[in-house]
């Protein structure tokens, strides 16, 4: 087993338009790490890149602390499971799992010990002479897991592991998935849009979006302290209130505000997030809400308790009732609360110091009359002389330099007389006639044939 390591790596644009703007993150020794993508465009570019289908634009991929990026994919020791498990479907079984073992030149006694073991791991001892179209969805994800643990891997990369299954069916096989990933103690990045997925098979969380990292780091750290907005979005959390701030408090419209902390200052506008484990919905007038309210529009059972789907008016939140037994009816009146310490602030910080915005002053220089041009005017005899632009006032130096008065024009080119410009060449002068081109008489040898 070893570590893996992305240091800032970056893609061109790929043709579906995904890019990857410097990604950087390590996994340690048999760590299981989940990639929380926001699309999953970018998760092909960036494990195609970590197992040498693709060549990054620049950045580095490391294993077991060794740069494996001018290695090619057969020579990285790195085992990939697509989206679509692409197995053979002219083979059985256990010839899907030997053959990356024969195209590595295993013994053949290795090779079938090795196939053996690993279908006793993933459950399916009793499955190796079976074709592919006989095997269930959930048995042909664990042959091809089967199949990329077989070449004895360093590290192993899932895009999208559980996304062919059905709903009914993801639940258990994520238990499973998790056991086996502990049981085979391999380097794991799985790339997934599911949050619950990332959950369950994962101890380290890596969230990305539009090609970037936003956070990285212990799953329980990542999930209770999300760094943006985005972030907070992906790992599950809702918006409560998003909108300017007034007298301390985030304002929503039409369902009151939550009051900021006292050492939060924003400049503009601020975003309040919860988690909805953490949202409840209390009975209006209770004073036990954070500052916004809205009425029931849909219940469901979970549990003991019901979920309640509130209304604030610019959005709908999900909310626990845990007030009584039973909820309250479809369009009452509640309040939202939530539990201590779990509110998530987001904005724009002003920033310490901030200079004042700088005056336009332009247009008033523009309006403002010319008083040397004023004063000159009256000078002369009481007539004002135009106001110079800014523009104007620049060039003035320039045509200074060049010995002409602010009067001067320049005449055009057909009244020109000759000798008052004597930088200029005199455009009336008659150029001399060209003398005729020599013509050289050549005297034809007697042998050669004439053709006039």
């Amino acid at each position: 087993m070893a570590t893996l390591e992305v240091r800032s790596l970056a893609t061109l644009p790929r043709p579906d338009g995904a890019l990857l703007h410097d990604v950087a993150f390590a996994l340690g020794d048999g760590q299981v790490a989940a990639l929380l993508l926001a699309e999953d465009t970018a998760a092909a570019g960036l494990l195609r890149a970590i197992c040498g289908l693709e060549m990054p634009g620049r950045g580095d991929v490391l294993l077991g602390g060794v740069s494996v990026l001018g290695l090619p994919p057969h020579r990285r020791r790195i085992g990939l499971v697509g989206g679509d498990p692409a197995l053979f479907g002219d083979r059985d079984a256990w010839d899907n799992v030997g053959f990356g073992l024969r195209m590595g030149g295993w013994p053949k006694a290795g090779r079938e010990a090795r196939i053996a073991e690993l279908l006793d791991v993933v459950d399916l001892a009793d499955r190796g002479g079976a074709r592919i179209d006989e095997l269930a969805a959930d048995e042909r994800l664990r042959l091809a897991l089967a199949r990329a643990l077989a070449p004895e891997p360093e590290a192993l990369l899932l895009e999208e592991p559980l996304s062919g299954l059905e709903e009914a069916q993801r639940g258990p096989m994520r238990g499973r998935l998790a056991a086996l990933l502990a049981r085979v103690h391999v380097t794991t990045l799985v790339a997934t849009r599911s949050l619950a997925d990332a959950v369950a098979l994962a101890d380290m969380l890596v969230v990305m979006a539009h090609g970037r990292v936003l956070q990285a780091g212990p799953l329980a750290d990542v999930l209770a302290q999300p760094v943006t907005a985005e972030a907070a979005r992906l790992t599950g959390y809702q918006v409560l209130a998003d909108g300017p701030v007034e007298d301390g408090h985030v304002i929503e419209r039409g369902a009151g505000g939550i009051a900021l902390p006292a050492a939060a200052d924003f400049a503009g506008g601020a975003t309040v997030m919860a988690h909805p484990s953490t949202v409840l919905a209390v009975p209006a007038g209770a004073g036990l809400g954070c500052g916004v309210r809205g009425f029931v529009r849909r219940t469901r059972p979970e549990g003991p308790a019901a979920v309640l789907e509130v209304d604030l008016g610019e959005r709908t939140v999900e909310a626990r009732w845990e007030w009584d037994l039973v909820p309250p009816p479809i369009g009452t009146g509640v309040e939202i609360a939530v539990r201590p310490g779990t509110l998530r602030f987001f904005g724009t910080p002003r920033p310490a110091n901030e200079p004042p915005p700088p005056l336009d002053v332009a247009p008033d220089i523009e309006r403002r009359p010319n008083r040397v041009a004023v004063a000159a005017g009256s000078a002369a005899g009481g007539q004002e002389l135009p106001a110079r632009t800014p523009r104007q006032r620049v060039l003035d130096p320039l045509v200074k330099k060049n010995g002409h008065g602010p009067g001067f024009v320049r005449p055009p080119l057909q009244e020109r007389v000759p000798g008052t410009a004597p930088d200029a060449p005199d455009s009336t002068a008659v150029a001399p006639e060209a003398a005729p081109p020599r013509v050289e008489r050549v005297t034809r040898h007697p042998d050669m044939p004439s053709f006039d």
